[in-house]
């Protein structure tokens, strides 16, 4: 078993113990002033269930608290950007291959926003998600086609025996249309009475 797992047993284990202790220090002390066994027992129930739920709102709203304190005020040693271990140079023909690292990590993106060649390769990447659009669409088509041919099969094999063979393809056809969502008017089919369904 992982440590990890063993540790969530534990910790989960003793807020159980403490919310089932202080529901019963609560029927204790309901019944020492005099309340009834039923009573007392909703008592324990109630009071052990709002401490699990009292436990479970503190985690989840002080790992949220922690969480956005972190993000607002972070550690000053732990930044992935401390110059503590760069050789300080004023050339920048001498920076160093971390420094180049960090320098083009921290680069925004949107500099070269306005060269021509990110003009070129907006154009391109436009006429490229045009093509990927069409490409997806013909797949979405072929599948739905696809669907719609495997569900006039099954009609068709299954109330074969059943109805006529104009009811058949009216059958057929009111599965077209509810396959493209399209209204269809309502026809009675010619079921003959020596069938059941």
């Amino acid at each position: 078993m992982h440590l990890k797992y063993f540790e969530y047993i534990v910790i989960y284990l003793s807020v159980l113990l403490v919310c089932v202790i202080g529901g019963a220090l609560a029927r204790i002390s309901f019944l020492g002033k005099g309340g009834d066994e039923y009573t007392a027992n909703i008592v324990f129930w109630s009071i052990t269930a709002l401490s699990i739920l009292f436990y479970a709102l503190i985690i989840l709203f002080l790992d949220g608290i922690i969480v956005l304190f972190r993000k607002i005020f972070p550690k000053k040693g732990s930044s992935e950007n401390s110059t503590e271990d760069l050789l300080p140079s004023k050339n920048p023909e001498n920076v160093g291959e971390k420094q180049k690292q960090i320098i083009d990590e921290n680069t925004p993106i949107y500099l070269v926003e306005n060269s021509e060649e990110n003009i070129v390769n907006q154009t391109t990447e436009s006429v490229n998600l045009e093509s990927i659009r069409k490409t997806q669409l013909q797949q979405k088509q072929q599948n739905e086609s696809v669907k719609l041919q495997i569900a006039l099969d099954y009609t068709r094999n299954q109330f074969a025996l059943y109805v006529t063979d104009e009811d058949l393809d009216t059958l057929c056809n009111a599965v077209c249309f509810y396959s493209k969502k399209k209204r269809f008017l309502t026809v009675f089919l010619s079921i003959p009475k020596n069938y059941l369904i």
